[in-house]
């Protein structure tokens, strides 16, 4: 498996360039393995149990070593990283990181034709734009997400004609179910939130994306019939695990961050999780959201189990 995303997908990559990465420090990975791993969770990736599920070996964050072992696969993935090309967080941005893969030495591109390609990206091009750049929901909607998904294309199609043949898309999360935005931009309005306490005009954003990133990947589908590409929906499950919490091995808050400070969701942007004198919960897997921005190894392996059974995926596969 090779992986190109951001921090819901980084195994460690960002955490060798940059050491002072919230992923490197505690309590982030307190239940997996018990120390900071550079992962932005108190333990385990989706990406890590769908590898685990297909029988992968886990795949090397690049920038681990210097030269990392292709065969077995690796992972791009970097905290913070965009689809468009920007520098705001992280500068490996998507088609960065798939040049990184694409001018690696041997062996030749046809050997990894039978490679599954993952790619989680696009979420930080709008979370970046809201937050730091104050940019209005109409310029996200306007300009950022058809720039941001045009460029999601145009890599995979880069990715299909170096030979990408089995290719993993995911969507983006419900961003106003976060307790991050949830803090940041509090409504007194009751009207602003939906049933569950998420802010409906940032989800509506979020199904806008994965709306017009679904639409780019389905016209490569029906463009390149030889090869195959899936849909993961990383949307639909955080509603599905809210509406049934208690059915998915005890989910007790779904609301508030595990590791983090504040009321009223347990998040400040101030005093983030990673910083000194900040702790987590006696119990992650009681909860969904790890940091307020990222979530739970539980929560992550719930999801995972999700693709891996063909749900939530397109098409369906087990």
């Amino acid at each position: 498996i090779i992986i190109f995303g951001d921090s819901l997908s980084d195994t460690g990559a960002s955490a060798n360039v940059f050491p002072s990465n919230p992923g490197n420090q505690s309590p982030y990975g307190i239940t997996y393995p018990g120390s900071p791993t550079g992962r932005f969770s108190d333990g385990r990736l989706i990406i890590d149990y769908i590898s685990a599920g297909l029988k992968f070996k886990y795949p090397e964050p690049y920038f681990v070593t210097i030269n990392p072992d292709y065969r077995t696969g690796v992972n791009f993935a970097q905290a913070g990283s965009t689809a468009l090309n920007t520098v705001f967080q992280n500068p490996i941005y998507f088609s960065y990181q798939l040049q990184q893969f694409l001018q690696k030495s041997l062996p030749p591109l046809k050997f990894y034709q039978t490679f599954l390609y993952a790619v989680e990206i696009g979420g930080n091009d709008i979370i970046n734009n809201i937050i730091y750049n104050n940019k209005s929901l109409s310029y996200i909607a306007n300009i950022t997400i058809p720039t941001a998904v045009a460029a999601i294309k145009s890599s995979l199609q880069l990715l299909y004609n170096e030979g990408g043949r089995k290719i993993l898309v995911f969507t983006i999360t419900p961003l106003g179910c976060t307790p991050s935005f949830k803090t940041i931009f509090a409504s007194p309005n009751p009207t602003a939130y939906d049933s569950y306490q998420c802010l409906i005009a940032f989800n509506n954003i979020s199904q806008y994306f994965n709306s017009k990133l679904v639409d780019a990947v389905v016209s490569l589908r029906n463009q390149y019939t030889d090869a195959k590409f899936y849909i993961a929906d990383m949307y639909n499950p955080y509603y599905k695990i809210l509406q049934n919490s208690s059915a998915y091995a005890g989910f007790t808050n779904i609301r508030d961050a595990c590791c983090g400070t504040g009321a009223p969701y347990n998040y400040s942007p101030f005093q983030p999780c990673g910083t000194p004198g900040i702790s987590s919960c006696l119990n992650p897997s009681t909860y969904i959201s790890w940091d307020g921005v990222h979530y739970t190894q539980h929560y992550y392996q719930i999801v995972a189990e999700f693709f891996l059974s063909g749900t939530f995926l397109d098409p369906s596969t087990k």
